[in-house]
């Protein structure tokens, strides 16, 4: 990941989602197939371009979704890599 382009919650989401190989539709497919979460395209892309602030939950099945931490996503860290002992917990 680039680091010169994560300083929005936006650019991270993006970086992140491009680097797994997902497009904007995948990524909320997955989000609604593996975390009970539904959210479209559109929602992503407006979260992407920073129109849209998402709530907790959507930002949790986000991280979930693409293997990193809320913390990462929201700019408290800088590590994009959750540690392996922990496990999400989360509804």
């Amino acid at each position: 990941m680039d680091a010169r382009f994560d300083n929005t919650f936006g650019k991270r989401l993006k970086l992140l989602r491009m680097d797994k190989g997902l497009t904007q539709d995948e990524l909320a497919q997955k989000m609604r197939e593996d975390h009970g979460v539904a959210v479209g395209q559109n929602y992503i892309s407006e979260m992407e371009r920073f129109n849209k602030i998402p709530s907790g939950g959507i930002v949790a099945a986000m991280a979930k979704a693409l293997g990193t931490t809320t913390d990462y996503l929201l700019m408290v860290s800088n590590a994009p890599t959750p540690p392996a002992h922990q496990e999400a917990s989360y509804a």
